[in-house]
């Protein structure tokens, strides 16, 4: 009889980790990220400092920003930085590299990593 109740516990107990997982997204706000600028639309963009790596040795640096939207959805993406000739290019994902200066999101995370990093728990 014990065996039963046992096996109907440990399956209950499943199943609420389960749900709990799936409720939780993995575009969300955390602790460890920074706010870092907001659109004309209200929008604001906050830098993730356990995702992004940004280390000073190498030319390519990575950041992962979240995206929070005035009806509280999120989106995550992540940029990723390179020099060039005295530019600074950034790519979405997988695109074509495009210069920072046309994008004030991708600026302004440039400028709170390079004035920040290694500071607030970054990692170098």
């Amino acid at each position: 009889m014990t065996k039963p109740f046992f096996k109907r516990l440990l399956t209950c107990i499943a199943a609420a980790f389960l749900c709990i997982g799936l409720l939780g997204s993995a575009d969300t706000v955390e602790a460890a990220d920074y706010y870092v600028y907001t659109d004309g639309n209200g929008t604001q963009y906050y830098v993730s400092s356990t995702k992004t790596d940004w280390r000073f040795r190498t030319n390519i640096h990575n950041a992962y920003i979240t995206a929070v939207y005035t009806n509280q959805h999120q989106r995550a993406t992540y940029y990723s930085y390179s020099w060039d000739e005295g530019d600074v290019y950034y790519s979405a994902y997988k695109s074509d590299p495009r210069s920072v200066s046309t994008n004030p999101v991708a600026q302004a995370v440039l400028n709170f990593c390079e004035a920040h990093w290694g500071r607030y728990g970054f990692h170098e």
